[in-house]
């Protein structure tokens, strides 16, 4: 293995390896959104008129793990012919300065132990594939990766799924394609996501996600990411790539409809402003940003000013589906503190929480309305307990205060930690989970 490793280097200039994975990586960035996939594994939940499909039940095979798989097995090969790894330096793993990849490895394991008391085994081991698949994402963006370009190709890819949101919230139609990863929708459907305004529905955007609070955390991270861009301008190119950014992603989010998202993103935004006033050596760099902060205000007043209706009635709670759609949380909320109560030191099983609230607390509801809690955070205490959720947290603390870095790249990964506490699919679902490695790996990224 290892004279064929050392004759596949030099045939594959060593450079031009490192290339292939770099630009393999910012491939899977830009197709993030798209959620093309092959279902190995259906599942249903419940009995008679109730039994129906259980998405979080599935396994799925995606396209993007093909090029993480073409990444991961270039990089494991340039590692060991490069000799970055060799046997001495895996005794370096646990040292201080290297915690992070232990905690990582420990809170796999964790989660692997979980399939023995997991009312579905095999759906425990799938999601802690696809966590291994994240952190092994994380690893590879922070040693190929170059932040520049890993936010340009992500803003491109934000600006290319807003204009297809705007889109659709503007003919009220989501065309389907099973090759693009997307169903078909209409604000008719029962189960779409909806803006209510007395006796109409609105279809909120989607883009390629399954659900729109999923686009619009992929544009809060691409309006961040267009601020850190907006500081290395250096020509008229790259000004009007930065402006036309900001002119795309902003209708998008805003049609999405996303409360958190909208929170998020304005507490990003004050906090860019705060910090960057106080940085005086920053300052002239920050000009651009500022003009750009402006000019996104305006723009941001002129769209909301068109929805103004369905603006205020999300803001407001007013709507009878907004209403329900707040009780259904808070029976989440409910049910989560049943399982924990029962399992809070252990856990229900790494990917079984709807399984454990059917079994368990409840099963008569239609198989449908089975949903994780809407917090990341309570939800992996009800799945790994509290051991489970420690590790996460260690994990989270180190890569916010654990290592030093510019204040403005840990945005995007903060952005996602408060969404967090509103959102679940960042621990259950694929594209919330790739996104949030994405996110912690492009704060650690090189900058050259």
């Amino acid at each position: 293995m290892w004279p064929l490793t050392l004759n596949l280097l030099t045939m594959f200039n060593q450079v031009r390896f490192r290339k292939a994975i770099e630009w393999l990586l910012y491939l899977f960035i830009f197709l993030l959104p798209w959620q093309t996939r092959w279902i190995y594994r259906e599942a249903n939940l419940g009995d008679g008129l109730l039994r129906g499909v259980w998405e979080y039940g599935r396994q799925s095979l995606y396209g993007l793990e093909v090029i993480w798989a073409a990444a991961v097995v270039l990089g494991i090969i340039y590692a060991v012919g490069s000799r970055q790894y060799a046997v001495g330096s895996w005794r370096k793993i646990f040292r201080r300065e290297n915690l992070l990849p232990g905690v990582m490895f420990l809170l796999f394991v964790w989660s692997l132990i979980t399939i023995i008391w997991s009312a579905d085994k095999n759906l425990a081991w799938y999601h802690s594939t696809i966590f291994l698949e994240g952190v092994v994402l994380f690893f590879l963006i922070t040693s190929f990766a170059k932040q520049e370009k890993a936010a340009v190709v992500l803003v491109m890819s934000a600006a290319i799924q807003s204009l297809l949101g705007c889109y659709q919230f503007m003919t009220q139609y989501i065309w389907g394609s099973k090759w693009l990863g997307m169903a078909t929708q209409t604000a008719s459907d029962l189960g779409v996501s909806v803006v209510e305004v007395g006796d109409q529905r609105w279809l909120r955007a989607y883009g390629s996600l399954p659900h729109p609070n999923m686009l619009a955390a992929f544009l809060v991270v691409a309006l961040i990411l267009i601020l850190y861009l907006s500081l290395g301008v250096k020509n008229k190119g790259q000004r009007n790539f930065v402006l036309l950014g900001l002119l795309l992603v902003i209708p998008g989010l805003i049609f999405t409809f996303s409360r958190s998202a909208w929170l998020v993103g304005g507490v990003a935004i004050i906090y860019y402003l705060i910090i960057s006033f106080f940085d005086k050596k920053r300052r002239a760099e920050t000009q651009l940003t500022r003009q750009l902060l402006v000019i996104g205000f305006i723009w941001t007043v002129i769209i909301s000013l068109m929805v103004y209706p369905l603006i205020w009635g999300r803001l407001t709670n007013s709507s009878r589906l907004d209403q329900l759609s707040s009780q259904s949380r808070m029976a989440l909320y409910g049910q989560s503190v049943d399982l924990i109560k029962s399992h809070w030191s252990s856990g229900v099983g790494m990917g079984n929480y709807t399984l454990a609230v059917y079994q368990q607390v409840d099963n008569s509801f239609g198989a449908w309305l089975y949903q994780p809690v809407h917090n990341v955070y309570v939800l992996v205490l009800a799945e790994l307990g509290v051991v489970g959720l420690l590790l996460c947290l260690f994990v989270i603390c180190y890569l916010v205060f654990g290592r030093k870095g510019n204040w403005l790249v840990k945005l995007p990964f903060l952005a996602l930690l408060f969404l967090a506490f509103f959102d679940h699919s960042f621990w259950s679902l694929y594209f919330g989970v790739t996104l949030w490695w994405v996110a912690a790996g492009w704060g650690l990224a090189s900058s050259e």
